[in-house]
């Protein structure tokens, strides 16, 4: 979910919102991701079947939509072996 979606009450965010987040924060221009390569690694059965990330299907199977499940913070702890920086949260 992005900050933009999270201050107007949208609980999950679509494949398009995730890739702006990363676009915009996350890397540089020259390295900037595609819509569909962000989408079709997030509907991957691998990241599908992580304890951290929610997926919310709606009446086509084409459109799924992502959030982050209650207890993210402890399932990306026990992935990378080391707690976050809260910092990094605010």
């Amino acid at each position: 979910m992005t900050d933009d979606q999270l201050l107007s009450g949208k609980e999950h965010s679509f494949g398009i919102d995730i890739t702006n987040s990363i676009n915009n924060y996350l890397v540089n221009p020259d390295n900037a991701k595609f819509t569909n390569n962000v989408s079709r690694a997030l509907c991957s059965k691998k990241i599908l079947n992580q304890k951290w990330i929610n997926v919310r299907k709606y009446v086509h199977p084409k459109y799924k939509a992502f959030s982050l499940s209650e207890n993210w913070l402890e399932s990306l702890e026990d992935i990378f072996g080391t707690p976050f920086n809260n910092q990094l949260l605010r």
